[in-house]
This record gives structure tokens, C-alpha cells and sequence, in this order.
């Protein structure tokens, strides 16, 4: 071998390792951030927060985003794959099971009430009043609701991928979940969730085995017509 060749090589060898050091490093930088989301709020999620969390100084960390603006478009992306990624591997995981929908709520609660979603909850709060924090997080959760009715129509084997019971069933699970695990934050009411998310499974297996009355069918299309427009 020509020491041509043994210098690409090793300058080849410097390149991917470095590469992959800097995308380590830019994890460890957004899985700070996000656990910062979770135990102190957005507003206290500093560069100096972050680096206190990873061991990085300031300086590293702003080689890899030079701005808390760009770490926060970029934890808000890691986020959302996370949480896209627990969902897949979660509905891959039942799509034996022989009572899907049932195990399908029992999964999208066990999301609902993940480290995850309260880091996420924390955003939606703050971009309420932060014109910067809801440019970004808006377009990512509209990409992020696309992507889970995509996913949940791919592993769904109660209905077909067609079917208009789809987006209704979806929304009222997801929604309701949501619901719950807000209002629940600060109550000690398992009892209560227990009894909604059985009710839910009920009117949802009922909803599927039957459809929706005549009387209401117009509305449920007007309803899907309206979601795919949003982008759900």
C-alpha cells in the first residue's frame, strides 16, 4: 500500500470518528435540554443550565448551536422523533395481540404519561406567550401529528387505512389522553383515569364494529375533510 493510500485512510478513519463524536455530543447536548424541559421549565433551560448538565463548557456547546434558539429547534426535532419512535415501536410490539384496540390505549396512555410528553406539555404552555418558541413549535407538531396518523394507520389492523372512523377514533383517544393527563397532573386520581380509559375502549370498539349513526355521518366526513386540511 502507497503511504498515499495510508494517509487517506487514516485522514479518512480522523473524519468518521470525529463525525461521530460530534453527533454523540450534539445528543448529549439535546438530551440535556430536554431534561431540562422536564425539571425546570423552558424558561430556566439556559447554555449555562445545558452545561452544567452535560459537563460541556458554554463554548462547546455553542460550536455545536450557535444560539438557544437553534438548540431549542433542534431539541424540539429530537423530541418529536423520540416520542414518533416509542409510538412505532410500541404498536409494532402489540400488533399480534389479539385485542389491539385495547392494547392500543393502553400504549398511547403509557405515552401520555411519559417524561416525554410533560417535556412537551412545557413547550405548548410557553409558546403561547413566546412568538419565537411557537414559530418552532408549530410547523414541528403539525410534521409530528402527520407522522403519527401515518404510523397509526400502518399498524392498525382494527380498520382499514380508508376508513373515515380512522381519524375520528384516533382524535378521540389522543385528545382525551391529552385531557387526562393534564388535568391529572396534579391529582392523585388513577381510579378516575382507570374509568375513562375503559369507558373510552368501550365506545371506541363500539364505534368500529358498528360505525356511527346515520344521523351523524355527514358531520364525521365533514370532520375528516376538516383534519386533512389541517394536516392530520
Amino acid at each position: 500500500m502507497s503511504q498515499a493510500i495510508k494517509t487517506a485512510a487514516a485522514r479518512s478513519g480522523r473524519e468518521t470518528w470525529q463525525a461521530r463524536k460530534s453527533a454523540e455530543t450534539r445528543s448529549e447536548i439535546l438530551e440535556a435540554t430536554i431534561r431540562s424541559y422536564i425539571e425546570v421549565g423552558y424558561s430556566r433551560t439556559t447554555l449555562q443550565q445545558i452545561a452544567d448538565r452535560t459537563g460541556l463548557s458554554r463554548g462547546a456547546i455553542i460550536y455545536h448551536f450557535p444560539s438557544m434558539v437553534d438548540v431549542t429547534r433542534a431539541a424540539v426535532a429530537h423530541l418529536q422523533q423520540k416520542r414518533l419512535a416509542i409510538y412505532r415501536d410500541s404498536l409494532e410490539q402489540i400488533e399480534s395481540e389479539p385485542d389491539f384496540v385495547d392494547a392500543a390505549l393502553e400504549t398511547l396512555w403509557q405515552q401520555t404519561s411519559d417524561p416525554l410528553f410533560t417535556a412537551y406539555n412545557e413547550l405548548t404552555v410557553a409558546a403561547r406567550t413566546d412568538p419565537d418558541l411557537e414559530a418552532i413549535l408549530r410547523p414541528a407538531q403539525e410534521e409530528y401529528e402527520r407522522e403519527w396518523d401515518r404510523i397509526g394507520r400502518d399498524h392498525s389492523h382494527a380498520i382499514s387505512d380508508t376508513d373515515d372512523r380512522f381519524g375520528l377514533t384516533a382524535d378521540l383517544a389522543q385528545y382525551l389522553m391529552i385531557g387526562m393527563a393534564v388535568s391529572f397532573m396534579w391529582t392523585d386520581a388513577d381510579y378516575r383515569r382507570r374509568r375513562l380509559i375503559e369507558d373510552l375502549k368501550v365506545h371506541i370498539k363500539a364505534l368500529l364494529e358498528h360505525g356511527v349513526p346515520k344521523e351523524v355521518e355527514g358531520a364525521i366526513v365533514r370532520y375528516n375533510v376538516d383534519r386533512k386540511r389541517s394536516g392530520g
